[in-house]
């Protein structure tokens, strides 16, 4: 076997795919990968990509929103550029502030397929989705 051999959807619009349930639309989206549609049968992966919520500041907080080290603009007992003693660095913004649903996913069967709604059988209540599945436009916040 050689090529690319999976496919991937995005999702047909900016819903949120709910735990419990068992079908939901890919719309008109192409496929990227091997183009190959989704048939009944298969294993389809489930996940959520994205979606945690970051401090944006451009500051030391930057990520998780705690705030480190950030250098003084005047140095105590002759540290800084003049003195060739170098002040301490700032300490960088890293992490999220709350993950959500980031990197969640799950398997499920592919049940039935009719025009580009697709249902599955999965492992949560009823046979539909354990996770819920945020799918929003990105925002500065």
């Amino acid at each position: 076997m050689g090529g690319i051999v999976n496919t991937y959807y995005q999702p047909a619009s900016t819903s949120t795919l709910n735990a419990g349930q068992t079908s939901f639309n890919l719309g008109t989206l192409s496929p990227i990968g091997a183009g190959t549609p989704v048939s009944v049968g298969d294993l389809i992966l489930i996940m959520q990509m994205q979606g945690a919520d970051a401090n944006y500041t451009n500051t030391s907080a930057y990520g998780n929103g705690v705030g480190g080290y950030e250098p003084p603009t005047t140095y105590p007992n002759g540290m800084g550029a003049s003195s060739g003693i170098p002040p301490p660095p700032p300490t960088a913004g890293s992490g999220y502030t709350n993950i959500n649903n980031t990197g969640l996913y799950e398997y499920a069967i592919v049940t039935g397929v009719s025009g580009s709604t697709v249902t599955i059988q999965g492992g949560g209540a009823g046979g539909g989705l354990i996770n819920t599945y945020i799918n929003a436009p990105a925002t500065a916040t």
